[in-house]
């Protein structure tokens, strides 16, 4: 890391071997170390992307007429290999939640997928007795929570909402994102948890550093495809087979369409990564339906004697 001025700083990661270098405001330095610490490495001569946080971007015409004005009204430039964002707002609090983060991420997606075959998924990850268990489900359906249930009982934090998937010597590995966890304070209250978490109107942080294992890849073992009933006094979960829940799974892939950024998508087969990933996850992983209740002794120990202890093997 090598400061640039006096209000930037450079810093470049390595994610699953791709190099990005990226040139951000000093305040939001403590954000993205959190969220992306982990791949921090020195400087390199050499990287696949760049993103970039500025007040203007001078006489680049060619940016300035493929640019878009954003929800802050700031100006953003993205390609498959560059992101820049420049304007009034982009020191503001907000800047970073609101923008450079989902863009951020939708830019490292596509390049995973491009040179690496990856997918990204709505979906937290965790490893326990050297099992790796991916939870995914819509919105709300508990991925925080059981995710953090088993991380208090000793298991280890691999992703929290974003997970990639891809295919490494006829296995299924998975790439987290392990991002800071937020959750709001009924969730955080119900995961009965002691964690140091700072806190918003709204909304709950944790920083997994120093507060927990942390495990960035590994082989995945089994998928849980969750929903929930607080007031259900015992858990459910049962064996389903691939072609039950094909569809569910696929809902949850995250495409970088998703956030307006468009690159040349027919020029990479996308469609025949997913076919690929989801054959060996047919071949390989197993994968369970699961109603989760009130009591966090249930739901833990149910997957736990279910999943990692009598079907650990695959």
């Amino acid at each position: 890391m090598c400061i640039i001025d006096e209000d930037m700083k450079e810093i470049f990661l390595n994610i699953s071997g791709i190099i990005g270098k990226c040139v951000i405001p000093r305040n939001m330095l403590d954000k993205f170390y959190l969220d992306y610490g982990c791949f921090f490495i020195h400087s390199r001569e050499k990287y696949d992307f760049c993103a970039c946080v500025t007040k203007d971007i001078g006489k680049n015409i060619k940016k300035e007429n493929s640019s878009f004005v954003t929800r802050l009204n700031n100006r953003c430039y993205i390609s498959d290999s560059e992101l820049i964002f420049w304007g009034r707002h982009v020191l503001e609090k907000e800047f970073y939640l609101e923008e450079f983060r989902k863009y951020f991420i939708a830019l490292i997606s596509w390049i995973l997928h491009r040179d690496k075959n990856m997918i990204l998924l709505h979906a937290s990850a965790i490893e326990v007795c050297g099992k790796c268990i991916l939870f995914a489900g819509n919105s709300n359906c508990g991925k925080t929570s059981i995710a953090m249930n088993m991380i208090k009982n000793g298991a280890t934090y691999i992703s929290n909402d974003l997970t990639f998937l891809y295919i490494e010597d006829n296995k299924v590995m998975v790439l987290g994102v392990p991002q800071k966890i937020t959750m709001d304070k009924k969730t955080y209250d119900y995961c009965d948890i002691n964690y140091v978490a700072e806190q918003d109107i709204n909304r709950i942080y944790i920083n997994p550093s120093n507060q927990f294992k942390i495990k960035v890849s590994a082989e995945l073992n089994a998928i849980v495809l969750l929903s929930k009933d607080v007031k259900r006094k015992d858990a459910l979960l049962e064996r389903v087979n691939f072609n039950e829940a094909v569809a569910r799974l696929i809902s949850k892939i995250i495409h970088s369409y998703k956030w307006g950024f468009k690159p040349y998508c027919r020029d990479y087969g996308y469609f025949s990564v997913l076919n690929r990933v989801m054959k060996c996850i047919e071949k390989k992983v197993l994968i369970y339906y699961m109603i989760w209740g009130k009591n966090h002794f249930v739901n833990y120990n149910i997957i736990m004697k279910q999943i990692v202890e009598n079907e650990g093997r695959i």
